[in-house]
């Protein structure tokens, strides 16, 4: 159309348009209409963009992705300038060959990856790869005999995955190694996910989404002694490791469902980890802090994503803390990762500088609680020495409460029911003349459910109350309007969808948006000196965002000094070291 830009090339040509900026506040208005009691921000959408981002480079669609954006971008700052009479910005032909309902399923996508733990309690963020669906054709025979080709969705196909903390120099030379065509990468750092593609070519097409263009590496471009490997090496390290010389990545590398990739993956015995401890003699033990100040060494970067095998070969190579790890595998739901850390042999790598895993199992029952990981929260409870330890505590004479209260808060915050049963009745088998509904309500857990948004798990908690019908009374009356109003969460993937569909459309998003700025500058009408500097506060307002923590949460000091045992001193107990301080509690 006259007036309208060419869409820029990918790769090389910065698009401004391409990017999240109007994404987020589009979802947090849906998510906000829809009665979701959630809030989208740069690190959850990242994960949320970066795998559709990876449905689309498979199927040959890089391109339609950038549009994709490039139209929610336009329609969004056009409807704004239409509301309030200013000359909107230029729309591209490839903005209009996409249709709201395009958008709106572009946008249920990305909230159905950006948060999937939050809607299914089996799943975590860096499962988002495997839960985006490409249409497959395939044969179908009627009764007469005639072959008819239907469409179906399938998910796409796991091929590698890799979790690892290694020094610039290392990485390029495993990305190189690892550099299968027509695969693609969904690579989380500590607190960011990209997407890398590995086109037909085995040029490395990288989709940053705080970034405005898909990047697009090859050998000898720019300069001849230029590797594809080396600037993919320079690219992510910029992003996730600015202020050291290590970067810790967790690697899913998929394919199409139809794809056949044979190559040779590297091995991560004699390729990754001989070699990194033969250059780093530490390896084994090489840990980072995220943004939030949570070390995450090698063990803990291979749970995120299940890497098993990577696990036990850092185990036998000298890794000696397995405290983070259990806790990322529980957080994630990592089942088998967790299993390998438990096993007798390793068990030792729990123990904290007082040379006791009371710490590590605490704070792994307290973070299975707080996400509300039924599947972790059954295997810790079901094995012998994490449920004596824990029974012990709750029966502690001076503390007991305490730790009751405690973990029964967060199982009340966990929005899944399975957690609390499992938790209360664990409390009743352990704790003698345990009063549960003096315990509910001395700690305000009725309120903690309230404002979690389950009305399944409020409910359980107000039957356990009504035990004693004069405190039911008391403390359930204020509750039962607000129950009324609660969501009602999905509680599998296919409820989800269905849930996520029922959400306000795009368009509907825009009027509101539109009619809130259109009032606000209807209102302001003569304070025109003003305008300008309200217009861009009033976009900001749409704009934010709340950011929401990933962390395990950990006790901020050890179970043993929390305990004040005395010593034949008579001192207290030292703290532990601060080194699980920083997790979010």
């Amino acid at each position: 159309m006259p007036g309208s830009e060419p869409q820029a090339p990918l790769g090389y040509t910065s698009n401004k348009e391409m990017s999240q900026d109007f994404l987020i506040p589009m979802i947090n208005r849906i998510l906000e209409k829809g009665g979701i009691n959630l809030t989208a921000n740069d690190d959850g959408i990242c994960n949320g963009l970066a795998a559709v981002y990876i449905k689309y480079a498979l199927q040959g669609k890089s391109s339609e992705f950038a549009a994709m954006l490039n139209a929610i971008n336009q329609r969004g700052q056009q409807a704004i300038m239409e509301g309030i009479d200013e000359s909107p910005p230029p729309s591209t032909s490839s903005d209009n060959e996409i249709s709201d309902s395009d958008i709106n399923r572009f946008i249920q996508e990305v909230v159905y990856c950006f948060l999937p733990d939050e809607f299914d309690k089996q799943l975590s963020q860096v499962d988002a790869v495997h839960l985006v669906t490409v249409p497959v054709e395939k044969p179908v025979e009627s009764p007469d005999g005639n072959v008819t080709r239907i469409t179906e969705p399938q998910k796409l196909q796991s091929v590698y995955k890799l979790g690892l903390v290694a020094e610039k120099g290392a990485w390029k030379q495993i990305f190189n190694k690892m550099r299968a065509p027509d695969t693609a990468w969904h690579v989380g750092s500590l607190d960011h996910a990209v997407a890398v593609h590995v086109n037909k070519e085995g040029n490395f097409e990288v989709y940053d989404p705080n970034y405005r263009k898909i990047a697009v590496f090859k050998d000898g471009h720019p300069k001849p002694e230029s590797t594809a490997a080396g600037q993919l090496e320079n690219f992510l390290f910029r992003r996730f490791a600015m202020e050291t010389n290590k970067m810790a990545l967790s690697i899913d590398v998929v394919a199409h469902p139809q794809a056949t990739i044979d190559f040779k993956f590297p091995d991560k015995e004699s390729f990754i980890i001989d070699n990194l401890i033969s250059r780093y003699p530490d390896a084994a033990n090489n840990a980072l802090m995220n943004s939030n100040g949570a070390p995450y060494n090698q063990l803990a970067m291979a749970a995120r994503v299940n890497d098993t095998e990577m696990i036990r070969l850092w185990l036998e190579k000298g890794s000696s803390s397995s405290h983070v790890a259990l806790l990322v595998a529980v957080q994630d739901n990592r089942l088998d990762s967790l299993d390998v850390l438990l096993q007798n042999q390793y068990r030792h790598c729990l123990n904290d500088p007082e040379n006791s895993p009371l710490s590590a199992y605490y704070d792994a029952v307290k973070v299975a609680l707080k996400k509300g990981r039924a599947e972790s929260l059954g295997k810790l409870l079901n094995d012998q020495d994490i449920a004596s330890s824990i029974s012990e505590l709750l029966q502690n004479e001076k503390q007991g409460m305490q730790f009751q209260l405690e973990l029964l808060s967060h199982a009340a915050k966990s929005r899944n029911p399975n957690c609390i049963r499992m938790f209360t009745n664990f409390l009743k088998d352990n704790v003698p003349d345990l009063d549960l509904a003096q315990l509910i309500n001395s700690g305000n857990v009725l309120e903690i459910a309230r404002e979690a948004g389950n009305p399944q798990c409020l409910q359980i908690l107000k039957n356990l109350v009504a035990e004693k019908p004069g405190m039911a009374q008391d403390s359930a009356n204020d509750l039962n309007s607000a129950e009324d109003e609660m969501p009602a969460y999905p509680s599998n993937e296919e409820e989800v969808k269905h849930f996520i569909w029922r959400l306000p459309s795009f368009r509907a998003v825009i009027s509101m948006i539109v009619d809130k700025i259109a009032s606000f500058f209807r209102s302001s009408k003569a304070e025109t000196d003003s305008s300008t500097q309200k217009y861009k506060t009033q976009i900001d307002e749409v704009k934010s965002v709340t950011r929401i923590s990933e962390d395990p949460a950990a006790t901020s000091q050890s179970i043993k000094s929390r305990l004040s045992i005395e010593k034949a001193s008579n001192e207290d107990a030292p703290e532990a070291p601060n080194s699980l301080n920083q997790f979010t509690s």
